[in-house]
């Protein structure tokens, strides 16, 4: 697993040049930072990367609560380790494919995917519907 290399993949085209990932949540949401320095939260549910800055800044992000409630995302990860047992290395919950475009936080849409996936997955999608006003419907087609 190349959690760099995924990055680079997946979310290269926000042409923030990754350097290193910090710490990573049980649902996939990683915290990073630049060659510059600067630090980045990834939300793959939201397919979003939001610079935070230096690192006294993460610090403070961190702190918030409800970023510790989002990070943590307890009752789902209890909900998933309950019905698909523990991840393996490399390997995160999260919500499928469909669910998490849906927006569908139900317990039935939790699944085990690898990290490096998700990451690609979610940057992919992010890149394509980041100029969609809020609320727009789109289909997504799978293609060879």
């Amino acid at each position: 697993m190349n959690v760099l290399e995924a990055l680079r993949d997946g979310w290269g085209w926000t042409e923030i040049a990754f350097a290193e990932v910090h710490h990573v949540s049980p649902m996939g949401h990683l915290l990073l930072s630049d060659t510059d320095g600067c630090f980045h939260y990834l939300d793959p549910e939201l397919r979003t990367i939001e610079a935070l800055g230096n690192e006294q800044a993460a610090r403070a992000h961190f702190a918030l609560d409800e970023t510790r409630e989002v990070w943590q995302a307890a009752p789902l990860v209890e909900a998933a380790r309950e019905r698909l047992g523990e991840c393996p290395d490399g390997s995160v919950y999260s919500l499928t494919p469909m669910a998490l475009l849906a927006g569908d936080y139900s317990h039935d849409n939790l699944w085990i995917v690898s990290l490096d996936e998700l990451i690609r997955f979610t940057g992919d999608v992010a890149r394509q519907t980041k100029d969609f006003p809020a609320g727009t419907e789109y289909r997504i087609e799978i293609g060879d």
